[in-house]
């Protein structure tokens, strides 16, 4: 009978040949990170999407600027029509009604006339102190210009509405 020894083999040994080449010595780095290169990195990564975003918003920027004044260019056209027609019939003059003989004026012009006339109607006013009437014919004559004050007043209003 012969006798065969086996020798025990760890688990190591049993591993083919191979792949002990990749692993190493021990089981930890011996260098340590390049810490400047990580930071270089971040640094320009960061200045690089920075620069990427900024271009992003100037160009949708620019692109809604463009959209929104092609837009207001039908709209601008249309608005300076408009107000020329208006400006037009404001500071034009020109025959209303012949047989009533309205007539129309500048808006400018009629703002000045009106407001001559009440400057001139309220100086008028204020210039004639109400005298106390002391008999009964000055009380009667104050009463009936008063009167007649408020005719004048009620017939521009009628004339005015219409």
């Amino acid at each position: 009978m012969t006798e065969t020894t086996e020798t025990v083999k760890t688990p190591m040994q049993n591993l083919p040949e191979e792949p002990k080449m990749f692993m190493a010595e021990s089981d930890y780095e011996k260098e340590d990170v390049n810490a400047r290169v990580i930071i270089i990195m971040f640094i320009i990564g960061s200045i690089t999407i920075g620069t990427i975003m900024f271009l992003l918003s100037e160009y949708f920027t620019a692109r809604k600027e463009t959209q929104i004044q092609a837009a207001n260019a039908v709209v601008s056209s249309t608005y300076r029509d408009v107000r020329a027609r208006e400006e037009e019939r404001l500071n034009a003059y020109k025959l209303v009604n012949e047989k009533d003989g309205v007539y129309q004026i500048p808006i400018g012009e009629a703002m000045k006339l009106l407001a001559t006339e009440d400057y001139q109607k309220r100086l008028k006013e204020s210039q004639t102190p109400l005298a106390e009437p002391s008999s009964k014919g000055a009380k009667e004559k104050a009463a009936k210009a008063k009167v007649e004050k408020e005719k004048d007043r009620n017939q521009k209003d009628a004339k005015n509405k219409n």
